[in-house]
């Protein structure tokens, strides 16, 4: 093994230690330990980033959603807005009755649902004139809509 005279050292490339990955500059050693420590460096500050990102994202405002009857762009051919955006608004606490006491024919069309034996049944009558109706079934929160 050949010794360098002006640092008494072997020459960079013949130091077991040291792995390839190019000629260091004079006086500086790489290790697997220094080659493992950057990529862990590299990692932590990608994860870092990513976690950073999830934590500040926003949804967006309602107000900046593209809507192309406000935006002067040109609707498709035919297309009429009858009502303004939000013009029919929902049903938030309907009442309920059994179905004994409904003066409803057994052939009335509803939407049912049931979940965890709770069951409840939406006229589509009523739903022609208010399209969406907010409840809770078994405590989960439900949009009927038609």
């Amino acid at each position: 093994m050949q010794i360098d005279a002006t640092t008494g050292r072997p020459p960079y490339d013949q130091r077991p230690e040291t792995i390839a990955a190019g000629p260091a500059p004079p006086g500086i050693v790489r290790t697997r330990f220094d080659t493992v420590a950057t990529v862990l460096g590299v990692i932590g500050i990608l994860s870092a980033v990513v976690i950073f990102g999830i934590l500040s994202y926003a949804a967006p405002d309602p107000k900046q959603i593209y809507d192309a009857s406000r935006s002067g762009d040109p609707l498709p051919r035919g297309f009429r807005q009858l009502l303004a955006r939000d013009a029919i608004r929902p049903i938030y606490d309907p009442e309920f009755v059994t179905a004994g006491a409904t003066p409803w024919r057994d052939d009335t069309l509803v939407i049912g649902i049931e979940q965890d034996g709770e069951a409840k049944a939406y006229p589509v009558s009523f739903l022609n004139g208010r399209e969406m109706v907010i409840d809770r079934i078994a405590g989960i929160p439900v949009l009927v809509t038609w």
